[in-house]
């Protein structure tokens, strides 16, 4: 599973200014820039049948898949 951000302005803007719990948003609206957030990440693979919901479950930090 992987998180990935890429960093555009407002991701810059935001590390910049020491703001990084805010940067969770910017992967989640940034789809279309191929950011993809760990708990989107985690539900893809136990679609897939890679990985348990438990497994995911426990590697997510909200506990939510």
């Amino acid at each position: 599973a992987v998180e990935l951000l890429r960093v555009n302005r407002a991701a810059a803007a935001l590390i910049r200014d020491g703001k990084t719990p805010q940067l969770v948003s910017v992967i989640q609206t940034g789809g279309a820039e191929g950011m993809v957030t760990l708990e989107r990440s985690l539900d893809d693979l136990v679609r897939r049948g890679r990985i348990h919901a438990k497994v995911a479950q426990a590697a997510n930090d909200d506990g939510h898949v």
